[in-house]
């Protein structure tokens, strides 16, 4: 996105959920950031159908993944890993469509950071690395997943 402001100069659309993109309206006078608006009414989200000027300060990710019908148990995947990026307990109501995002430190992970270390279960990483995937029934393959799931 630099590159095309500083050294191109073209006309660039970008949709995402960077909130370091966000930034770049700050350091360059040809950035502009717009966000379509969205109402909410209790636990769902409405959207507008309308751009308006200026960043939005909240994710509505989880929302939209709900009504483009995304299976529950995504959906809380979602939310306990929203809650742990904010630092609220997963099982406190969690957060939903109103979760706050806006601005550096609020949650919102940085754009290059290295990923986190996996919490460390060696006695569970050698019994995948012994599994033959390839022999292994779709029966068998759930009760190993649930074998795993109770180790953990």
């Amino acid at each position: 996105a630099e590159h095309l402001d500083a050294a191109i100069g073209c006309r660039a659309l970008f949709a995402t959920h960077y909130h370091e993109l966000v930034e770049l309206a700050d350091s360059s006078e040809h950035v502009a950031n717009y966000s379509v608006s969205a109402r909410e009414l209790e636990n769902d989200v409405v959207f507008l159908h309308r751009l308006v000027r200026g960043a939005t300060s909240k994710s509505y990710g989880i929302a939209v993944a709900r009504l483009a019908g995304l299976p529950e148990s995504v959906l809380a995947r979602a939310r306990a890993v929203l809650a742990a990026l904010e630092g609220a307990p997963p099982g406190s109501g969690g957060p939903t469509a109103k979760a706050h995002l806006g601005g550096r430190g609020a949650g919102q992970l940085a754009l290059f950071a290295p990923p986190a270390a996996p919490p460390s279960h060696p006695e569970i990483i050698e019994t995948l690395r012994a599994v033959d995937v390839d022999r292994l029934t779709p029966l068998e393959a759930l009760g190993l997943i649930s074998t795993l799931k109770a180790r953990l």
